[in-house]
């Protein structure tokens, strides 16, 4: 039997689309967390947050979530706990680019590809 890491949780809520739950068992493990792994669980926070605006066609919030969840997380790319920060960070640019059009009233198109998952190597 295996155990369930609460970032493996958080990873399959945000893949299932459940932001907004994502980013409260993210934030659970955030409170308790210092130094490098707060930077990190704030920029998943950031990310989960930023992806729950895009759910909600909030173009501005997504594009300031995304931007800084993007940032918080670079340094820990390729990997971090074992996720998949470099392609994390790949797919959610994509769907940055689409929110700045969005803010920007510039006709779109989602593709599922343009969603980021949270990927464990």
């Amino acid at each position: 039997m295996t155990h369930t890491t609460p970032l493996e949780i958080a990873a399959r809520l945000f893949n299932e689309k459940r932001y907004f739950e994502c980013h409260d068992q993210l934030e659970e493990l955030w409170c308790d967390a210092h130094g490098e792994e707060r930077i990190f669980l704030k920029g998943l926070i950031s990310m989960a947050v930023g992806m729950y605006h895009v759910a909600n066609c909030n173009h501005l919030g997504a594009v300031n979530l995304l931007s800084r969840g993007m940032i918080e997380l670079q340094s820990f790319a390729p990997v971090r706990s074992g996720l998949d920060i470099a392609t994390l960070l790949i797919r959610t640019d994509v769907c940055l680019y689409k929110s700045r059009l969005g803010v920007d009233a510039v006709p779109f198109k989602w593709e599922i590809t343009d969603i980021p998952r949270m990927d464990f190597l």
